[in-house]
């Protein structure tokens, strides 16, 4: 369940049943106007369900009303199982509390305030397309959805003409079901001494043209009652004020008006797909205005290519276009076609929507498109140009070249764009289309990309500069079918794609034509590199850190364990994992400063899901990944708070690009003491702990704001990845379900948990108190001690989360001396550990050594054991030393051990007097005598240790057979005691 608007009453529940207002069909006459009365009841009927909490309708925003409109007509009249969908609204939060009943779909251009295809949502349980309503999106089914509703508020676009109208309602109608019901709430404003009916009526008349209205429209100036329900001053000052900067006194009052329709049993008439803008188009300034080439070369495909052009020549957008049609001699009349073209374009009946278009064609014969290919390029193309090729049966989307002009206007230095592969057939029903195709620079340079082992990288929809086509040598003509694949490893050798995570071309599928294609691509790629080799190249790559991140992102962390074993030889970086999550990282750098000036005009948006803090010190050279990758998030339900040190290379500069931070950079008394400053300002419900140098992964809040729905989860684990900067290895860490008695066992491999991937309520801090500025490298582990040993459990995700770099600069990453982890560790746990009723009491564990014997007798040899048994990072042990009066024990044998020392002194020390005198000596609840010739392997206690802890009946456990000998030198030949193992003691 997603957090509710600000207006949420935190802790308040209703004490007396609240009634349930009848939202259907016959009720929908005074609904379409809904007065105080009607919020209310919605309100306390369905707050608590569709939001967690109730709300206060005087605080409350407008959507809230319409969104507990939309949720209560789907509760009491639309069947579960039944599929919606959202137009508009990409961050439902109706949606998001009905994915687990209904199948749910939004489409959203994210073209409103602040919008982005960048900021989509991921993760919230429904399928969600970046594209307006209006496009016939092919993505959509026909005639397939039981009821379709949007909201529509003063920050969304509204269609600015009828016909575009018309052209939403047209496409609404195309996708339901007949009988079916639609809603439109749609915010409406009254001013003083003008009459606002035209927006309504206009709805309502471009809506009847393909539905049934269920009340007729009345304007709002004709309804005389003072009990309709109109946006309050305090919440319009919090949530329109900053979209409008108008006072309300000048805007005007604020209605819901809500129309209800429904959809006829006749079937829907063809509609038309009119030009528009694509969801990841923006206004580019003019003095930038991009230049874009593309090329459809052809022969006797006159049946075809009409389609293809005019899905070119309508594209609308910031940019200048050459277009040239490379006919290869045809005879069907396709020279005709292209003439009456050319003539069309340039007298203005073919009307223009981007800045310009230079329309060219040429006919005649040629050996091959890809020959064609390359002497167009070569003469008309110039370096800095986005150039490309649309096959003559092949279509651009509306609004690709938008997107592409975008990039190349924004990111400079991005030579390569990649849309995401979508192939139609014949009749206009989608063949092929996969949204989580990524088209990763290693993949493709490895020819894998061969739509076998890889999805074939999309001719329709693929742009590059021409300066990279002439480096990369351009199109290889003696390949033939295999030249396009060709091209592409040669261009991922020399450049980075950038992809789009949207289709920007369609590509048909011609029956049997394609599969000749295909068959013919296929062998001569084979021919260049054999499938055997191909398949060698995939599975080395899938054991590499790069295709670990490709196949993380969709798979369980418990799969993954083959690809990042702890010993796996992965040469990777943090920044190389950064670009391959995300992408190209200057034009992610752009959009990310971009998005955070949004979030600051905002202003105060109410609580915020999350508080991500973050304490910093000179971390320049990272932190700006750790700011993006919360940006990327997808969530505007966020604050980042920062605590600097003082830095003074560079940070504070970089800090000052991202407004949307609330930041300090002052001297302070280490990094506990910036957490707990930074803490103190939190005031999300979820509190997400980042350092500098770390990075969440995509969707990694929308996984955690899932598990944070579930009742009674305070904390939760998700996987995170341990890159060792500098070496060749990454580990990955899963993530799991932990309590007190597994937390108190400090000495287990991987305990305490990283900290960048748990995530916890805010109200701990309140309950437990705040972090121990006593603690400078584990404290994070005192206070995962705290929270599970009152009785809170870390409940494991499946996810992974966040990126933890090793490297040079960090705590963790410069210690080559980790004794003093292994200390703070060990004063936790002694601290707590009495909360641990299962643990015995302290030393669990004692070191029985005798000494003036044979081969216990040369001091320096005893003391070295004794530093490597001591100074790992198990700590609850003593040392027993048993000795004669005739052999003192040298004083600097046990002094400055991390651990307690004992003598025991005997007339003699023979093998059954030290066994004797070790047993009735020692302090621990286990024993073991060890030789010294064992090679201590790391954590060699943690194995013998966990087995006696947790079966009360072992009398031993065995030490891993590789750390020594099976014989003691200095037990008695009789006894079954043995060096390799631990021993009970009663």
């Amino acid at each position: 369940m997603l957090m509710p608007f600000p207006g949420a009453v935190r802790g308040k529940k209703s004490s007396l049943p609240a009634p349930t207002p009848v939202v259907g069909p016959g009720s929908f006459g005074p609904l379409a106007w809904p007065t105080w009365r009607d919020f209310s009841q919605l309100a306390q009927a369905y707050a608590e369900e569709l939001y967690g909490y109730p709300i206060d309708v005087r605080r409350s925003a407008m959507p809230c009303l319409q969104e507990l409109l939309c949720y209560a007509f789907i509760r009491q009249n639309v069947p579960g199982g039944a599929r919606l969908l959202a137009v508009g609204g990409g961050r439902s939060r109706v949606l998001a509390a009905l994915a687990p009943d209904y199948e749910c779909w939004c489409i959203d251009a994210f073209d409103g305030v602040g919008g982005s295809a960048a900021a989509m949502p991921l993760g919230y349980g429904y399928k969600m397309l970046a594209d307006a309503m209006g496009h016939g999106n092919p993505l959509l089914p026909a005639a397939s959805f039981d009821f379709v509703f949007s909201i529509a508020g003063p920050g969304h676009r509204r269609p600015e003409s009828e016909s575009a109208l018309r052209s939403v309602f047209e496409d609404m109608r195309r996708v339901a079901k007949p009988g079916s019901y639609a809603l439109y709430c749609l915010d409406y404003v009254r001013r003083e001494g003008t009459s606002s009916a035209g927006e309504g009526a206009r709805l309502y008349r471009a809506a009847s043209e393909f539905f049934e209205p269920v009340t007729a429209f009345t304007a709002v100036e004709d309804i005389y009652s003072t009990r309709l329900y109109a946006l309050p001053e305090k919440p319009y000052n919090e949530f329109v004020l900053p979209v409008t900067r108008q006072k309300m006194s000048d805007f005007g009052d604020i209605f819901s008006c809500n129309a209800l329709f429904q959809t006829p049993q006749a079937a829907p008439r063809p509609h038309h797909i009119p030009s528009g803008p694509h969801p990841l188009s923006v206004s580019v300034p003019e003095k930038r205005l991009p230049r874009l080439h593309l090329v459809t070369p052809c022969h006797n495909d006159r049946a075809f290519i009409e389609h293809t052009i005019s899905s070119v020549v309508s594209q609308k957008g910031h940019f200048y276009l050459h277009y040239h049609v490379e006919d290869g001699g045809s005879t069907d009349g396709t020279p005709d076609l292209l003439r009456q073209w050319e003539q069309d374009i340039a007298s203005g009946a073919s009307p223009i929507r981007c800045a310009g278009i230079a329309f060219s064609w040429d006919s005649a014969p040629d050996v091959g498109r890809y020959d064609a290919l390359n002497h167009v390029l070569a003469r008309q193309a110039a370096d800095e140009d986005f150039v490309g090729w649309l096959a003559a049966d092949a279509f651009l989307i509306p609004g690709a070249l938008a997107a592409v002009a975008e990039v190349a206007a924004l990111c400079p230095n991005v030579e390569w764009v990649l849309g995401q592969g979508l192939f139609i057939r014949e009749n206009g029903e989608v063949e092929q289309y996969d949204p989580e195709t990524r088209y990763p620079r290693e993949v493709a340079a490895a020819g894998l990309c061969d739509g076998q082992l890889w999805q074939s990288i999309p001719q329709a929809g693929t742009f590059w500069r021409a300066a990279l086509w002439r480096r990369a040598g351009g199109f290889d003509p003696r390949l033939a079918d295999a030249a396009a694949w060709d091209l592409w490893r040669r261009f991922a050798d020399a450049a980075v794609p950038f992809q789009i995570l949207a289709p920007l071309g369609a590509c048909l599928q011609r029956e049997g034509r394609t599969a000749d294609a295909a068959t013919a691509s296929r062998e001569a790629i084979d021919r260049l590199l054999p499938a055997g080799e191909r398949r060698a190249r995939l599975e080395a790559l899938q054991h590499s850190g790069r295709m670990t991140v490709r196949c993380i992102e969709p798979s369980p962390a418990g799969e993954l364990r083959n690809l990042t074993a702890p010993e796996g030889r992965q040469p990777q970086s943090g920044k190389d994992f950064f670009a391959d999550m995300y992408g190209n990282r200057e034009a992610l750098r752009t959009f990310c400063r971009q998005r955070s000036r949004e979030l600051a005009g905002r202003g105060d948006c109410g609580t915020p899901l999350f508080s991500v803090v973050t304490p910093s010190y000179n971390q320049a050279q990272y932190i700006e990944e750790t700011i993006m990758a919360a940006l990327l998030q997808g969530e505007d339900r966020f604050e980042h708070i920062i605590m600097d040190g003082g830095s003074t290379d560079g940070t504070v500069e970089l800090l000052a690009h991202y407004p949307h931070l609330q930041w300090t950079s002052e001297k302070d008394r280490g990094q506990t003491h910036a957490l707990n400053k930074a803490l103190a300002l939190a005031r999300g419900d979820i509190v997400a702990w980042i350092n500098s140098d770390d990075y969440y992964t995509p969707n990694a809040f929308a996984a955690v704001a899932n598990a944070f729905s579930a009742p009674g989860v305070t904390m939760a684990l998700g996987g995170c990845l341990w890159i060792y900067e500098g070496t060749d290895n990454v580990r990955l860490v899963p993530g799991r379900t932990i309590g007190f008695q597994e937390m108190i066992r400090y000495w287990n491999d991987l305990t305490p948990p990283p900290q960048p991937a748990l995530f916890f309520r805010r109200s701990l801090l309140d309950a437990v108190g705040y972090f121990d500025e006593n603690l400078h490298l584990t404290m994070d582990y005192d206070f995962w001690l705290r929270t599970t040993g009152q009785g809170e459990r870390i409940i494991g995700l499946e996810a992974l989360l966040a990126i933890y770099r090793f490297h040079g600069g960090s705590k963790s990453g410069n210690q080559d001396d980790w004794r003093p982890f292994y200390a703070e560790w060990h004063h936790c746990y002694q601290r707590y550990r009495s909360f641990a009723a299962a643990l015995p009491p302290s030393p669990l564990l004692t070191v029985a050594l005798p000494w003036g014997v044979p081969s216990f007798d040369q001091e320096r040899r005893v003391r070295d054991f004794l530093e490597r048994a001591t100074g790992d990072k198990f700590r609850d042990m003593e040392v027993l030393i048993v000795a004669d009066a005739q052999h003192p024990v040298p004083d600097s044998l046990l002094r400055d051990l991390p651990v307690p020392g004992r003598i025991v002194c005997a007339a003699t020390v023979t093998p059954e007097i030290f066994l004797r005198q070790a047993y009735g000596s020692a302090r621990g609840a286990i024993i073991w005598f060890p030789s010294l010739h064992e090679t201590l392997e790391n954590k060699w206690f943690m194995r013998p240790l966990n087995l006696l802890l947790d079966d009360k009946d072992r009398p031993y456990a065995d030490v891993p057979a590789a750390i020594g000998p099976a014989s003691h030198s200095f037990l008695p030949e009789k006894s079954a005691i043995t060096c390799q193992r631990f021993y009970r003691l009663a």
